[in-house]
């Protein structure tokens, strides 16, 4: 393996949707706990993380561990049935937070449930990148909310797409168009749910 290699495969791990998932809920549940209760509340703040970033992901989990599968699930056939076991462990996040009075997190939530089930249709035909979509989803909600400023870490998705073809994971289309789907229907779904809470 060259080093070009090696750096796509670390960049792929560092950037993957669990490690940017857990980031991702862990500081939402810090930030809307502190506005909503006037202290941050890391219990609340944890079971973001675990909700956004490690819950829709065990399956995968369990099939390398297995050895069914490598860690990225390459093989686009073993996904939908993945993808299915991640439904109701959203489902419940979403409700559980709502419950809460932890709106921003539930539409978060939310969106990630039909995000995954238009993934999982497109799934079924073509190999599109959930990494990449892994990454845009938070980037979109953290640019809607903090504006320009938050247009930086659009920069690491460049960085993704090269390493997932470089990895022979993607081709190009596959990972643009990730990029576009997810960023769309983040951006759309977002600025519609957000004003019902």
């Amino acid at each position: 393996m060259g080093l070009g290699d090696k750096i796509a495969r670390g960049v792929s791990v560092v950037l993957s949707n669990p490690i940017v998932g857990m980031a991702f809920g862990y500081a939402l549940g810090l930030s809307e706990t502190e506005s909503m209760w006037g202290a941050p509340d890391q219990a609340a703040a944890v079971l973001a993380a675990l909700f956004v970033g490690v819950f829709p992901y065990l399956g995968a989990v369990i099939y390398y561990v297995m050895g069914k599968s490598d860690i990225f699930v390459s093989n686009r056939e073993q996904r939908p049935a993945l993808i299915v076991t991640s439904l109701p462990m959203t489902i419940v996040g979403t409700l559980y937070f709502y419950i809460r009075g932890l709106h921003l997190v539930s539409v978060v939530l939310a969106l990630m449930l039909v995000e995954t089930l238009i993934f999982l249709m497109i799934t079924f035909k073509w190999k599109i990148s959930l990494h990449v979509s892994g990454l845009t989803f938070p980037l979109t909600i953290v640019w809607i909310r903090n504006g320009v400023s938050a247009l930086a870490g659009f920069l690491l998705l460049p960085v993704l797409m090269w390493a997932r073809v470089r990895m022979g994971a993607h081709s190009w289309e596959q990972v643009i168009v990730s990029a576009l789907v997810s960023l769309t229907m983040t951006y759309c779904g977002f600025r519609t749910l957000i004003p019902v809470v």
